[in-house]
Parts: C-alpha cells; sequence; structure tokens
C-alpha cells in the first residue's frame, strides 16, 4: 500500500513546502514517506527504519535552518521529541 496525501488543506501544505524546503529535508521526507506508506504489514525491521526515516526529516530541517554542523544523529533527534524506544 502507498501513503497518498488525500485532503486538499494536506496536499497545499506538501505544495507549499516542496518549494521552501531544502533539497535534503525533501529527499529525507520523500523516504519517509515511502516507508510509513508500506507499514501497515511490515515486519519490526522495516518499522524501525520507518522511524529512523522520520529522524532523518527532523535532522535534515535541523541542518537546514542553520545547524549544518550539527553532531546530532537521526536516533538522537527523535530522542529529543520523546521518542523513547528510538535506538
Amino acid at each position: 500500500m502507498t501513503a497518498v496525501i488525500t485532503s486538499a488543506e494536506s496536499r497545499k501544505e506538501m505544495f507549499d513546502f516542496a518549494l521552501v524546503a531544502d533539497d535534503g529535508v525533501l529527499k529525507a521526507y520523500i523516504e519517509m514517506f515511502e516507508r510509513f506508506g508500506a507499514l501497515e504489514a511490515a515486519p519490526e525491521s522495516e518499522k524501525i527504519e520507518a522511524l529512523r526515516a522520520f529522524g532523518r526529516v527532523l535532522l535534515e530541517l535541523r541542518k537546514s535552518v542553520g545547524n549544518k554542523k550539527t553532531g546530532l544523529t537521526e536516533v538522537q533527534m527523535l530522542q529529543v521529541v520523546g521518542v523513547k524506544d528510538a535506538k
């Protein structure tokens, strides 16, 4: 199953996001979106990778707003936003 943005409001938000987001952010978002779209029947290892993909989006967003030399990892970014089992 592929994830699809269905509401008009969400599509507009994604369009706006695509216009202003850094390339690294968009690439990480695309990877995350693809992984999250197939999670329903996925094994645990794929669910963990999808979560890490979300961490990469957060990390790329951090870099794009001025923290290009951040020493944080995607797992640490997940921990910052409260994901307890991010390791």
